[in-house]
């Protein structure tokens, strides 16, 4: 899961986006799971990894980074990441599907480029939350390289709680 552009999305449908939820269906749909996050921040977040960690997800963070690009004091993308993690497992798992939850159409075009060169038989799913650019983009630019979309739905993005007036 792509935790930035999951969110970004979620929060743009209103909402915030429920991992244990995700985690509870894709646990009674699967034989076996292996359920990671990719997440940046600007130093190692505690709470947040605590957060994944007691929803039954294994995480990879990214530290945020000083830039040497002039007008981007800091790196903050975690898709270079996102990338070789997904490489990593292709290289060292058994999957018959990989699952990228991702807003990010040209991220999960190379994510499933580098699963189908190192395990050819193996399915790229998307996993999206309606208005990305990902499930739009997927349907028309990927065919072959994506098996299929799933397009979350309000079940897995939960109202935001209001901030108390101050």
């Amino acid at each position: 899961m792509d935790d930035a552009n999951i969110r970004l999305s979620a929060k743009t449908a209103g909402g915030r986006f429920s991992y244990r939820g995700l985690r509870e269906y894709l646990a009674r749909s699967a034989a076996q799971l292996e359920a990671w996050a990719v997440l940046s921040a600007a130093s190692p977040d505690n709470s947040r990894l605590e957060y994944f960690r007691k929803r039954g997800w294994q995480t990879r963070l990214m530290l945020n980074e000083p830039s040497d690009r002039p007008g981007r004091p800091v790196l903050r993308n975690a898709d270079f990441d996102l990338v070789a993690l997904c490489t990593e497992r292709a290289c060292f798992g058994e999957f018959d599907v990989f699952l990228v939850g991702s807003g990010d159409g040209e991220l999960v075009r190379a994510v499933a480029r580098a699963v189908r060169r190192l395990h050819p038989p193996c399915k790229v799913v998307t996993l999206s939350i309606e208005g990305a650019t990902s499930h739009t983009i997927l349907e028309r630019n990927a065919p072959g390289l994506i098996w299929s979309n799933v397009l979350v739905g309000l079940d897995l993005v939960h109202a935001r709680e209001r901030q108390a007036a101050a």
